[in-house]
This record gives C-alpha cells, structure tokens and sequence, in this order.
C-alpha cells in the first residue's frame, strides 16, 4: 500500500510542528468520520424538518376549520332579525 504524506515542517525529518503526517488510510478514516457526523446531521434535520412540516399542515387545518366555523357564525348572525 502505497503512502501519501503531507510533511508540515521543512525537510524530512519532521520541522518545526513535530512532523504530523497523514497516511492514506489515515486520511480515509478521518474521511468517514467526517460523513457519518455529517450523515448524522442530515438525518437529525431531516426529521426536524418532516415535523414542523407536518406541524405546519395540522396549524392550517385549524385555521381552516376555525375560519369555516367563523363564517358559519357571521352567516347565523347575518338571518337573526
């Protein structure tokens, strides 16, 4: 297998910030932890959005409801001499 490095000092022997180096395997597993917390993340907002979503839906059928019985009354209203 072969190996990336990214060398952050100058020369090989490591430089000045202790010579972090990233292999490709490395690199790969800080990849996939990245998208599983992003995948998370995702999963989490989606579901926070299907809920207000849902929220929203049932917020306008009592708004419809209350207008139609709001209109029934007025209408009522409007008959009695």
């Amino acid at each position: 297998m072969s190996q990336l490095s990214a060398d952050t000092g100058g020369g090989g022997s490591g430089g000045a910030a202790g010579g972090l180096k990233f292999t490709v395997a490395d690199t790969c597993e800080r990849i996939k932890e990245e998208f599983n917390f992003i995948q998370q993340q995702y999963h989490s907002l989606k579901l926070e959005c299907e809920k207000l979503a849902s929220e929203k839906t049932e917020m306008q059928r009592h708004y419809v409801m209350s207008r139609a019985v709001q209109t029934e009354n007025n209408s009522d209203n409007n008959l009695v001499p």
